[in-house]
């Protein structure tokens, strides 16, 4: 196996009024080497990233970061050796350096049609003996972060465009999607009784949609986080998250067509009724630190002996609910959780910045309801786990 790569990252940090960051990587895989011919199965991958944050004009309380993220990663199975790994990266490669609206854009002969272009690189080649795979993905974020106190200036917000292609041999598969963020932090006492004592109000929107099935998926989510710590590790923590996602089918509606403009390229795809899910969780932490010279029982024991940091110690509850609504008689397997209870104990040691070590116990309890079309009734089951595990991280 031969495995060579390349990466390089350049970053000047926003200081007075304009930063940027770069970075670029990839990476060759050859294996399987047969003979006499000599061919071999490759794998290549382009990853880049792109991000030039700045302060809006005349005002450094308003950070503006758009980004830039794409990927290009393919597979060909017995390639010939007259084509040489040089040929290959160059020719991949060229996609990731397209202009920055190349890939999503509205524009007739731009946008999801370039795609197609990038994937199909060797898909027809004549050096190529095996099957021959391919995937491009495309990711635009906008952020903008503001630096107010008062209760009505978002600390954030955020939108951005993604978008994915996949070839299979002759199989396609094409994705859009688009989000929406916003998140406000109040902090509601900034005095030493407390570490942090501080609120947080997250709203988020996605939607998607995927050429191949024809299903427009949308999700609506709203997070409330509410952090009573009067040390870095002792306090309390309260999460409460609810989300909503639906989904409908759109057969036959031309936006919907996998290739655009191209009806007659469309393929039959099994049918699914509209789905709709809720989804919410409850999560209670509460945090605490052991210290050994603080222990009357290791007060005899000299302290250069005893560890100078604490056992680092999380208690949380989860409380969990999800159900769906959608046609049983024609939708696929699914489950709906009526309620599921998970009561977690963790402790950490960290014996250097490097080194950590720790251990934790898990149990669950819960109700399940198991629905196997076309049955409209599902089978509702009663669980309980119970999970225990050690860890060990070197940090570098």
């Amino acid at each position: 196996m031969i495995s060579p790569r390349f990466a390089i990252d350049l970053s000047i940090p926003l200081q007075k009024s304009v930063g940027s960051f770069f970075s670029y990587d990839t990476s060759f895989n050859e294996s399987g080497f047969q003979y006499p011919d000599k061919s071999r199965n490759t794998l290549v991958r382009h990853a880049l990233a792109l991000s030039f944050p700045f302060y809006f004009p005349a005002n450094e309380r308003i950070e503006i970061v758009p980004s830039l993220q794409r990927e290009i990663s393919a597979d060909y199975k017995n390639v010939e050796a007259n084509l040489k790994e040089w040929d290959i990266l160059l020719n991949t490669g060229k996609y990731i350096f397209m202009p920055p609206f190349y890939y999503i854009n509205p524009i007739k002969g731009l946008g999801r049609i370039k795609d197609y272009d990038a994937v199909d690189e060797y898909k027809d080649s004549g050096n190529i003996e095996g099957n021959t795979s391919a995937t491009l993905k495309n990711e635009y974020m906008f952020d903008t972060y503001f630096q107010y106190d008062e209760w009505f200036v978002p600390s954030s917000l955020g939108f951005g465009f993604s978008g994915e292609t996949k070839r299979e041999g002759e199989s396609y598969t094409q994705k859009r999607g688009f989000s929406a963020s916003y998140d406000k932090t109040l902090y509601l006492d900034q005095s030493s009784k407390f570490f942090d004592k501080s609120l947080t109000l997250s709203l988020d929107y996605s939607n998607e949609k995927n050429y191949a099935t024809k299903i427009l998926s949308q999700t609506y989510t709203t997070q409330t986080n509410l952090n009573l710590l009067k040390e870095e590790w002792k306090g309390w923590k309260l999460q409460y998250s609810l989300s909503y996602s639906r989904e409908r089918q759109k057969i036959d509606e031309e936006q919907f067509y996998l290739v655009p403009g191209s009806p007659e390229k469309e393929v039959l795809v099994p049918e699914k009724p509209p789905k709709d899910t809720i989804d919410s969780k409850i999560v209670c932490e509460y945090f605490w630190e052991y210290y050994f010279k603080r222990d009357p029982f290791f007060a005899k024991i000299e302290s250069d002996l005893l560890p100078k940091t604490g056992l680092q110690n999380t208690e949380r509850l989860t409380l969990e609910n999800i159900y769906t609504f959608t046609d049983r008689q024609k939708a696929a397997s699914f489950s709906n959780i009526p309620v599921r209870l998970t009561l977690e104990h963790e402790s950490s040691y960290r014996m250097t910045e490097n080194i950590e070590f720790g251990g934790y116990l898990k149990t669950v309890i819960g109700v399940e309801e198991k629905v196997l079309p076309p049955s409209i009734s599902g089978n509702v089951l009663s669980s309980m786990g119970f999970e225990i595990g050690m860890y060990a991280r070197i940090i570098f």
